[in-house]
């Protein structure tokens, strides 16, 4: 049997929710190249090292786990001692070998006792649709210091029951699913991240997709409420009366629109304003279940003036909290050094744009204050009279840009009386 996992661990999960499992305090995760395909953990002094696979089929369910998957040949060594066992646990089957293995003498020399030189464990389990194979390799002579450390690991592996889809697989149903529904519409996936095309429309599944992820709603449900949304994006176009009450602002970096603007038919090209530090305003039709961005097009068949549209989508984004979110981030000594937004509902952003917004902050900031929307997820304001907090927080902005989802920009922002600014630092 496996052992019951104790305490001393941290938390993990599997990017897409496929398993979770508690690594050894101390054990240092390993860069990876694309984070979820592979978890490398070492121990600190590096005589342990750990790794977990994970695949999951499209369709058939794995075969149960057994020592028969785990059969392999291990060239120029040989095995010095060994034991298997395989069962069920967690609604898992599971299998489990472990090895002291040698290198292989040459055949002259056979009545050579050869040395240890690794102690192998190789575990399978499988759920379902999921399969994970885990291996730690040990240093022979620290072997039995990081066995507990191994045995609780493996203990607290969990696969999950429901798996969530992959990205791509979550694009390809949903796109089979709509030509099946819609078949005389023009429906494909896009060329970047999570959207999809209907009839030159981009719709954006990000938060479809997360809600997935964290368990809000199951793939199936979420499907029910994409081709809703669809259905109600008629060939032709929208009426204004039908979207204006859906439709929020959001800011995009310039080199995102130029991107888009290359995977897209002219008559498809996306309404944008333009906003400080390389950037421009543009706009959403939000169906709770997806969104997608008014083009050009539609804007000139509503014959709705830019700065009203502005004026639309600020009222709209307003309307979605009865107050603003704000949130202050302490010091050491307990002093405010910054005021963040991050409400989670993928507008926080596009909160600069907030009428009363540099009134809040003055309360909380003073007069002079800098504003930044590294990703579309956050906005932080802070005080730039004092340099060492301004620094730190500027290279957290920028660190925030560069490695977090639906990135902006690092540069900052001033908010005037009338409009937003850039910001000279």
């Amino acid at each position: 049997m496996l052992p019951e996992a104790s305490g001393g661990e941290t938390a993990y999960r599997h990017p897409l929710g496929w398993y979770t499992l508690q690594r050894p305090a101390d054990w240092r995760l390993l860069p990876a190249n694309r984070p979820g395909d592979l978890l490398q953990l070492a121990a600190p002094d590096g005589d342990a090292v750990a790794s977990v696979s994970v695949s999951r089929s499209s369709g058939l369910a794995f075969p149960p786990a057994s020592l028969d998957l785990l059969r392999r040949s291990l060239p120029g060594m040989c095995v010095l001692s060994e034991s298997a066992v395989e069962g069920a646990r967690d609604g898992m089957q599971y299998a489990r070998r472990d090895e002291l293995l040698g290198r292989k003498q040459p055949w002259w020399c056979f009545w050579r006792r050869s040395e240890p030189v690794s102690w192998l464990t190789t575990a399978c389990f499988t759920r379902g649709t999921l399969m994970a194979v885990v291996a730690v390799h040990l240093e022979p002579h620290r072997a039995m210091r990081h066995r507990p450390a191994v045995e609780s690991l493996l203990a607290s592996l969990r696969l999950a029951a429901n798996p969530a889809p992959s990205p791509e697989e979550f694009i390809a149903r949903l796109v089979e699913l709509a030509r099946l529904r819609y078949p005389a519409r023009r429906i494909a996936a896009g060329e970047e991240g999570l959207t999809l095309v209907v009839d030159g429309a981009r719709i954006t599944l990000d938060d479809a997709y997360q809600a997935v992820l964290d368990g809000q709603r199951t793939a199936p449900v979420a499907y029910r409420g994409l081709l809703g949304a669809i259905a109600v994006l008629r060939p032709g176009g929208q009426r204004l009366e039908e979207v204006e009450h859906r439709l929020l602002p959001v800011i995009k970096p310039r080199w995102w629109l130029e991107r888009v603007d290359a995977q897209t038919r002219a008559a498809d090209r996306l309404l944008r304003l333009p906003f400080p530090n390389d950037t421009a305003l543009v706009f959403a039709v939000d169906y709770t279940a997806a969104m997608r961005f008014v083009t050009v097009e539609e804007a000139e068949r509503w014959e709705l003036p830019p700065k009203l549209m502005v004026r639309v989508a600020r009222r709209n984004l307003q309307a979605l909290r009865a107050e603003l979110p704000l949130r202050g981030v302490l010091g050491q000594r307990g002093e405010l050094r910054a005021v963040l937004i991050q409400a989670g509902d993928g507008y926080d952003a596009a909160r600069i744009l907030l009428p009363g917004l540099r009134e809040k902050l003055r309360e909380h900031l003073g007069e002079d204050f800098l504003v930044a929307v590294p990703h579309r997820d956050l906005l932080l304001a802070f005080t730039e009279h004092e340099p060492q907090v301004r620094e730190q927080l500027v290279e957290y902005v920028r660190q925030q840009a560069r490695s977090r989802p639906h990135p902006i920009t690092d540069r900052l922002f001033r908010l005037s009386a009338a409009w937003v600014t850039a910001a000279e630092v």
